[in-house]
């Protein structure tokens, strides 16, 4: 930590410092300030972020969970497409990890969803006969997500301050809960047209992409301890 934040303590310092001492050498306060649900909704930036991250950790949710309860349903040996499709989750994490250094969390996280609403359709369009192409892009659409969802849990976490970071990043992980608990339903969607559950995962992935528009690139954002810090760095950049 101390390498990284560039501190020049030795090892023999932080071994015989107190804690008290060691901030009070650098500076650095401790966040004790906590902020309630009544802060949180006088906010309209909070809000804003948290509808939006809530959309995005829903649809994240549904369609990874869904992805693999539809895996069996491939052309193919059931069993080796659900493996495939499970091995999918490591990549997808490295590629989130390059990408959102390279390129920027909001950036990022818009072009996964989009590329996964792409490929998920796509191979809900594509005949059975050529079942190569069809798992392909099955897997394609999966590995998207997984950067949709791994991104969305390190992008929230900027978004919100230090205060109700906590608080407000649970609240997503509980709607991406919902999202995991209906995913399992959706082969009964297609009693009434076989590609209807990829449409429903790639309306969600479409709206998630979209409305991350309306929150902030925080690659270069500092985090934040405060709601009225958060506040105060939106009018500064708005003028």
């Amino acid at each position: 930590m101390s390498k990284m934040n560039k501190l020049k303590v030795t090892t023999k310092e932080i071994d015989e410092i107190s804690d008290e001492d060691l901030r009070l050498k650098f500076n650095v306060q401790v966040q004790i300030e906590k902020e309630s649900i009544r802060e949180i909704m006088h906010s309209k930036e909070i809000v804003i972020r948290l509808l939006v991250t809530s959309v995005c950790f829903f649809s994240a949710s549904f369609i990874f969970c869904g992805l693999m309860v539809h895996s069996v349903f491939l052309p193919g040996n059931k069993y080796t497409n659900f493996a495939l499709v499970s091995l999918t989750s490591f990549p997808g994490d490295i590629l989130a990890y390059f990408t959102f250094i390279k390129f920027g969390r909001r950036v990022s996280l818009q072009y996964a969803y989009f590329a996964t609403a792409l490929f998920i359709v796509c191979q809900a369009y594509t005949p059975d006969s050529i079942s190569w192409l069809k798992i392909v892009l099955y897997l394609l659409g999966k590995f998207g997500v997984v950067v949709c969802f791994t991104g969305i849990f390190t992008y929230s976490m900027e978004l919100f301050p230090t205060s109700v970071r906590g608080s407000l990043v649970g609240c997503g992980n509980t709607v991406a809960r919902l999202g995991s608990m209906l995913s399992p339903l959706t082969p009964l969607l297609t009693t009434e047209m076989s590609t209807l559950p990829a449409i429903l995962f790639s309306s969600t992935a479409i709206l998630a992409g979209s409305l991350l528009a309306f929150t902030p690139e925080t690659k270069t954002m500092p985090l934040f301890d405060t709601i009225e810090q958060v506040e105060a760095y939106k009018a500064k950049t708005a003028t």
